[in-house]
């Protein structure tokens, strides 16, 4: 044998050592592995939009600093005062919105959402109405006519049909423990189906 062929033939011996043998994996275990995966790659896609964010913001505050380092002074005064006014316009805007939903949670159209159903849904299901749950309280919360929304049947509704961490329970929105038939005896116009 030549020391090329032998060389050759160690370093195989080698590779096929270190190569870890194949192992048939059940479906649960396949499941499981695409689950980790795919929570790795979110995982690693939101620490890119985060960094990205962050050198968008690095770099938003480094063209403030050399537009105003290139004005001059009066020019600066006057571009502090607009960026100020700006920011009491936006927190203007925001206060009438949240007294908007205020006043709407106290005398607003009625809109009440049952769980009662939450216990006989799947893992998927369910945490598909919990992001609904989270949608609709936010575009409530941004609307222009927001509405009065009612949770009901919160005691019969499984904690993974809720937002994680109890989110809800800080929202602007009336939770109801009991059935919404219980609490809504002779209510004109209720509707349940």
């Amino acid at each position: 044998m030549e020391p090329e062929d032998a060389a050759a033939a160690s370093s195989s011996t080698a590779l096929a050592e270190e190569k870890p043998p194949f192992v048939r994996l059940s479906k649960a275990e396949k499941r499981l592995a695409k689950a980790e995966r795919q929570q790795q790659q979110r995982t690693a896609w939101r620490q890119r939009q985060r960094e990205a964010h962050r050198q968008q913001v690095a770099q938003r505050e480094a063209d403030r600093a050399a537009a105003l380092e290139s004005m001059a002074e009066a020019d600066r005064e006057m571009f502090a005062l607009a960026e100020l006014e700006e920011r009491q316009r936006k927190y203007n805007e925001m206060c009438a919105q949240n007294a908007r939903v205020t006043a709407a949670l106290q005398d607003g159209l009625r809109v009440a959402v049952d769980l009662y159903y939450g216990s006989q849904m799947n893992d998927r299901e369910q945490r598909s109405l919990s992001a609904q749950l989270a949608r609709c309280c936010g575009i409530n919360r941004r609307s222009q006519a927001p509405v009065s929304l009612h949770l009901a049947s919160l005691a019969r509704c499984p904690a993974s049909c809720l937002p994680p961490n109890q989110e809800h329970l800080s929202w602007k929105v009336h939770l109801i423990e009991e059935d919404l038939e219980t609490r809504c005896v002779g209510v004109a116009g209720l509707w349940l189906g």
